[in-house]
């Protein structure tokens, strides 16, 4: 069985036996876990054919924050890389609005309701006819993916399969 969890549910509920493994984006895991990271992925920007950042070949923070930016939700430590970055850059968006995961804000990118801020993996493993990409793995710093699980479960055939699946 698979749910989406925050983070921090997700490790709560392998603390307490209730899930075998997470695959996510964990910021902080305990030392009665074990991260394995399977993937790293930058950030891009999805938008939608002829959008005007597609005429720039690395879009400036400023340029970007002109737009509507579809974003992960604030608890998420992907939400938190893409606000220190503007920060850092000194720029203030003109306006977020969170969806749930990248499909969601892929799936509202597509409906022209504004320009998606989403892993770069979400955009590679499932490309769109209307959505166009733009990487910004020279702005942001790549997140990593990884399945967490309790040390003392090990890592089970079935982990081991889903690892290596990854």
């Amino acid at each position: 069985r698979m749910q989406i969890y925050k983070a921090s549910e997700a490790i709560a509920a392998l603390g307490k036996g209730d899930l075998d493994v997470g695959v996510g984006v964990f910021p902080m895991v305990p030392k009665t876990m074990v991260q394995e990271v399977v993937v790293e992925s930058s950030l891009s920007l999805a938008c939608p054919p002829g959008h005007p950042l597609l005429r720039q070949q690395l879009p400036r923070f400023a340029d970007i924050a002109r737009y509507k930016l579809l974003v992960l939700p604030h608890h998420t430590y992907t939400r938190q890389v893409i606000d220190r970055a503007f920060a850092d850059a000194g720029v203030q968006t003109r306006s977020f609005i969170e969806a749930g995961n990248c499909q969601s804000a892929r799936a509202f990118a597509e409906q022209g309701i504004g320009i998606a801020l989403v892993h770069s993996l979400c955009m590679e493993n499932s490309p769109s006819k209307r959505l166009r990409r733009i990487d910004l793995a020279q702005s942001f710093p790549t997140v990593q993916i990884a399945a967490v699980y309790r040390k003392e479960s090990g890592a089970s055939s079935v982990i081991r399969q889903l690892l290596a699946a990854f």
